[in-house]
């Protein structure tokens, strides 16, 4: 996260250290931790951090959410910074993305629940007004990985989608305009990630990697 550090154990435990300004280590305040303190969390397998908040999920398919909350990226709740972990609305969860201000959870049937920040249309529901809680914006689906203002899905037939800003290029065959529809970008792919504003996938075993390149992230010598 933005000054701050999640890491799970082998035994389910979360710890956190760093800034908690946002209150996302959902231990009920906002004071920041010099030293890896344990959170409030049991039988987790997975975390996420965006630049303010918190994911979690656990062995039973339930994620759970604590922090900035500017854009509901944590929840419907009013309060901008929630600083005790809530239950996600959504069962049988088996991954879960944070981004800057937004987030995702893919259910065991393939259907990606967002909610949180959607200005440029990333979150892939065909418009750009916030996601105050979470909705279905895409099914089939195996992955995703979000950016700034970006995202890319993979689905099973092993196609990329990607939606959101396009101004650096990050859409891949798209650049100056934010695109609210997803659209196919790439077939065949094992493997992607997304950065700010630049992404990389793997396809027939070759590395494709696009967008921004202005401090030579990209990797092409120039």
């Amino acid at each position: 996260g933005d000054g701050f550090t999640l890491l799970v154990t082998e035994d389910g435990k979360v710890y956190a250290s760093g800034d908690n300004g946002n209150g996302q280590f959902g231990l009920g305040n906002y004071r920041s931790y010099s030293n890896f303190t344990a959170l409030p969390l049991r039988d987790i397998i997975a975390v996420e951090a965006g630049t303010g908040h918190a994911l979690a999920l656990s062995e039973s398919g339930n994620a759970f959410a604590a922090g900035l909350n500017d854009s509901n990226q944590v929840s419907s709740n009013s309060d901008t910074r929630i600083n005790s972990f809530v239950t996600v609305n959504v069962s049988n969860v088996e991954k879960i993305i944070a981004s800057e201000k937004s987030s995702v959870a893919i259910n065991s049937s393939g259907s990606m629940y967002v909610w949180g920040d959607n200005d440029c249309g990333q979150l892939q529901n065909k418009d750009t007004e916030d996601v105050t809680r979470p909705v279905v914006a895409a099914k089939n689906v195996v992955s995703a990985a979000v950016g700034a203002t970006h995202s890319l899905v993979l689905k099973n037939d092993g196609m990329i989608y990607a939606v959101g800003e396009g101004t650096n290029g990050e859409l891949f065959c798209y650049s100056g305009s934010s695109v609210t529809k997803p659209d196919r970008i790439m077939s065949d792919v094992t493997k992607f990630s997304a950065g700010s504003d630049h992404a990389a996938a793997i396809s027939d075993g070759k590395l494709y990697i696009w967008g921004n390149n202005d401090c030579g992230q990209l990797g092409l010598g120039d």
